[in-house]
């Protein structure tokens, strides 16, 4: 049969029966869904109003576009693929949302509680137990509990428009709840931080309760805590004249424990460490402080913000033996100190209440006269005392005015050990022991041990000297052993 014998009829027929098949194929499309049905599709166009939804074939679900703006600007790009409900189809259009609202929502509001479709609800009072929400003309109640992660001032909800779940409905009320929604949040925000966050990274959150522990920070649907040791680095302080709920505030990363779902953060350490900046302390001279701690050892002086230091109880007495330090000192006291030491790394400073940087000052190498019995010059044995121990040696006094320093290569010291703690095992605050003067250059003094000027032979004499030691001693307890350091 040639192409000139086909009827012309049968091609109109079947361009009909193709436009009538694909006509049913969209409406067949549209009558497979029902209200609050949830329908996954990719973005196809945005346009002033509304975001398209590609949902199959040629079908498109029309959304309006206010439902993808947050702080003016468009969540969504062409492309993306989204979940919204379906809501109905009118003339082949057919309206779906992401939270139902407005005319929608009064409409299907059983269909929202049946399909757990998010519906818009605006907080218009606070009532007994909980918030008056509006949903639309509809009345709701949601409980205190269900409104956030935690109950926070109630008074910054009213007048505010959120998206609830409707978990309660009867002929008569409603009760809503923006819990399910907030967990769904936290979940998807903690499974980006797992992928993109890393100790010592600086964040951006809002303070959304303060505790007599810490305070939580909303780092965009989830909690991170600050506990109150990283609030500030002054150790006497008011944490409300510091942050107040509500407030924007940077922090630190400082640790991450993703199997309990818990981020410590560090507000002190986004805002800078003061002991990384110059400190600007000269030796010898005096400062204005404030005491914030005072222990039997010593005292502790905040010279600035964030900076602390050591008053030890042996520059407390001017010579007299105290106790404790709260003999002298108390917590709030106003004082004026000299700065003895200033170690920046290890985030100590040493401090008197009297100017003790003259005492090796002046001492030329010739030292005393050779004809006193207790002479400081090289060569000679004299007696001291224990005047302060580091971990770079021990300071004898001398006299009244001069100290040396037993130096800890002097010392057979353990490859593992602490020299600190080796030395505070074999010396303590106001032993008296031998030394020999072995070298004076200006106003340092260099001492040893008596007979020898190896570290072995020094070891065995201090050996010898602690077996010596008078067993019952002022200096017996763990306080007193600290009591002995002059840091």
């Amino acid at each position: 049969m040639s192409q000139d014998d086909i009827p012309e009829m049968n091609f109109v027929d079947m361009s009909a029966d193709f436009a009538a098949l694909m006509e049913n194929s969209d409406a067949s499309v549209c009558k497979a869904f029902s209200a609050g049905d949830k329908i996954k599709g990719h973005v196809s166009m945005i346009d002033e109003n509304s975001v398209f939804l590609e949902i199959s074939g040629k079908s498109e679900g029309i959304i309006p576009k206010v439902e993808f703006i947050k702080d003016d600007e468009v969540t969504v790009s062409v492309g993306d693929m989204i979940t919204a409900y379906f809501v109905s189809d009118f003339g082949g259009e057919i309206s779906m949302t992401t939270r139902m609202s407005g005319d929608a929502l009064e409409e299907s509001l059983g269909v929202a509680f049946q399909n757990a479709v998010p519906v818009e609800g605006k907080v218009t009072e606070e009532k007994k137990g909980g918030f008056t929400v509006m949903l639309g003309a509809i009345r709701a109640f949601c409980p205190y509990s269900q409104m956030d992660r935690r109950t926070d001032d109630p008074s910054i909800y009213v007048g505010q428009t959120f998206t609830f779940i409707i978990t309660k409905m009867t002929e008569y009320d409603a009760v809503v709840s923006r819990r399910p929604i907030l967990e769904k949040e936290s979940a998807a925000r903690l499974i980006e931080l797992e992928d993109t966050l890393n100790e010592g990274d600086v964040l951006s959150g809002i303070v959304r309760k303060i505790e007599s522990f810490g305070v939580f920070v909303d780092l965009g649907g989830l909690d991170g805590l600050i506990p109150m040791g990283e609030i500030s680095w002054q150790r006497n302080f008011d944490v409300d004249s510091i942050v107040k709920v509500g407030d924007d505030v940077e922090v630190t990363v400082r640790r991450l424990d993703w199997d309990r779902k818990r981020i410590v953060l560090s507000l002190k350490e986004a805002n800078g460490n003061p002991w990384l900046e110059d400190l600007d302390f000269e030796t010898g001279k005096a400062y204005k402080g404030s005491v914030t701690r005072v222990e039997s050892y010593g005292a502790f002086v905040e010279l600035k913000a964030g900076i602390e230091g050591l008053l030890h109880i042996s520059k407390l007495g001017k010579g007299k033996r105290l106790a404790h330090a709260n003999e002298v000192v108390n917590e709030g006291d106003d004082v004026e100190v000299y700065v003895l030491d200033v170690n920046a790394e290890t985030r100590r400073i040493s401090l008197s209440f009297e100017d003790d940087s003259h005492e090796l000052e002046g001492h030329e190498q010739s030292g005393v006269p050779t004809g006193e019995s207790n002479a400081i010059s090289v060569g000679n044995t004299i007696k001291g005392s224990v005047d302060g121990i580091k971990r770079f040696g021990v300071f004898i006094k001398l006299n009244e005015t001069k100290k040396g320093l037993l130096h800890i290569s002097m010392f057979d010291v353990p490859p593992a050990a602490d020299p600190l703690k080796f030395l505070t095992s074999k010396f303590s605050q106001g032993d008296e022991l031998q030394v020999e003067v072995h070298h004076i250059e200006g106003a340092r003094i260099t001492l040893g041990l008596p007979g020898s000027n190896t570290a072995s032979e020094d070891r065995k004499a201090i050996a010898g000297y602690m077996s010596n030691k008078t067993k019952e001693s002022t200096f017996g307890s763990i306080g007193d052993v600290f009591g002995g350091l002059s840091l």
